[in-house]
């Protein structure tokens, strides 16, 4: 168990929990510092052609979301973002344009509102469905 908890290097900076194991980085953070993150991944030296992967959103307790990113560079970083009820967080379509369709998915199955996506086109649901997500929990 000791070895095990070895192995993690946990701390934190300026509000951002990060977690490193071997070659996996996570990021646990606020919508409020999320797209500064997202820049510095993007146009930081350090970070040098670092590309997104994934999103994907988690309804957990109490109308509270989970939102993961995951990007690629020499190690893998995930973002850990936890959005209250109701709340809404910036889209990174201006950073990473592979975002947009991951943002406009996520967007629509659960109420997670990503400020400044430009297209909000109907992806999966009829575009006269409105009112309830497929992915809320009841």
């Amino acid at each position: 168990m000791l070895q095990t908890l070895l192995l993690y290097n946990i701390f934190r900076l300026n509000g951002v929990t990060v977690i490193r194991s071997g070659s996996n980085l996570l990021l646990v953070t606020t919508p409020n510092t999320f797209y500064i993150m997202a820049l510095h991944l993007r146009y930081s030296t350090l970070m040098y052609n670092c590309s997104f992967i994934s999103l994907f959103g988690i309804d957990i307790l109490n109308d509270n979301y989970l939102v993961y990113y995951r990007f690629i560079q020499s190690l893998q970083i995930q973002l850990h973002i936890m959005v209250l009820s109701g709340g809404s967080m910036h889209s990174i379509q201006g950073i990473f344009c592979t975002a947009t369709w991951y943002e406009r998915e996520c967007g629509e199955l659960l109420p997670i509102r990503f400020i400044g996506l430009t297209d909000t086109r109907q992806l999966l649901l009829p575009y006269n469905h409105c009112g309830t997500y497929p992915l809320k929990k009841h």
